[in-house]
C-alpha cells in the first residue's frame, strides 16, 4: 500500500459529479500519479493543468486511449490525481553539468564556471559584471 499522504492531491474527479476538487495549477513540469481504486497510472507532463484535465475528460467520456483505465473508472467512479514531483529544469542542468565536468575535467572551467546560473540569479552577479565589462570594451571592426 502506498502512503499517499506524502504527495499533494491535486484533483478528485467523479463519474457522477465531474471535478469535485481541483488545484493543479502548476507551471513547471511534474510527474503525476492517477489512482483509480487500487490501480495506478504514472506519467510526466510539462503542462499539468491541461494534461490532468484531458485525462479526466477522456476517462469520463470513455474515449481514453487506455481501455483498462476506462473500465476501472466506470467501476470505481472516481479518479484521484497526485503530484509526485515537480521537475526543476535548472537542477537537472546543474546535475548534467556536474556529470560532464567530472567526466572530462576541463582545464578552462575555473570555479565560477562550474555552476549554472539561473536567470533570476544573473542580475548583479559577478558573471554579469565580467560579461558587461567584456562586451563594453569590445569593438567591432
Amino acid at each position: 500500500m502506498i502512503d499517499l499522504s506524502k504527495y499533494e492531491k491535486v484533483s478528485e474527479f467523479t463519474f457522477e459529479h465531474g471535478c469535485v476538487f481541483y488545484k493543479a495549477y502548476y507551471t513547471c513540469p511534474v510527474i503525476f500519479m492517477m489512482k483509480i481504486g487500487e490501480e495506478l497510472y504514472v506519467n510526466a507532463t510539462t503542462i499539468p493543468h491541461e494534461t490532468i484535465n484531458d485525462h479526466e475528460q477522456l476517462l469520463w467520456s470513455g474515449k481514453h486511449y487506455n481501455k483498462k483505465m476506462v473500465e476501472a473508472f466506470k467501476k470505481e467512479k472516481t479518479v484521484e490525481t497526485y503530484i509526485l514531483e515537480q521537475i526543476d529544469a535548472f537542477d537537472i542542468l546543474q546535475r548534467r553539468l556536474d556529470f560532464y565536468l567530472n567526466e572530462f575535467q576541463p582545464s578552462f572551467n575555473v570555479d565560477e564556471c562550474k555552476t549554472f546560473i539561473r536567470p533570476e540569479e544573473w542580475k548583479g552577479s559577478q558573471r554579469e559584471a565580467v560579461y558587461n565589462i567584456a562586451f563594453d570594451q569590445k569593438t567591432v571592426s
